[in-house]
């Protein structure tokens, strides 16, 4: 049951674009949710609840952040090799590197 509660809710961003749809649509869900009763579930329908009118920004123009998060995890992966960089500088360049977009 677990995974198709999953996939509905993948699917509920890959089909919907009203926002009203999609609140109701998501409401249903982590009511489907709770019944179901797994205690795994409960920190993240908290955080769903909490953030749920931020997150259904999301169907007015289907856009993310996820651009950004990658570059942030990508820059603390950095940081986290970069013990010994002399300076700033350094970790400064080795960012923009790292960064760069592939050329074509």
């Amino acid at each position: 049951m677990c995974h198709e509660l999953k996939e509905l809710f993948r699917l509920l961003f890959d089909t919907l674009t009203d926002r009203d749809e999609a609140k109701s649509a998501l409401q249903t869900w982590m009511q489907q949710v709770e019944a179901l009763g797994v205690k795994a579930f409960k920190p993240f329908l908290v955080t769903l609840n909490n953030w749920l009118e931020q997150i259904l920004n999301y169907f007015l123009e289907g856009w993310t952040n996820a651009f950004a998060e990658g570059i942030n995890n990508k820059i603390k992966l950095i940081k986290r090799r970069a013990f010994g960089y002399t300076n700033f500088d350094h970790l400064r360049l080795h960012i923009l590197v790292e960064c760069a977009p592939n050329p074509t």
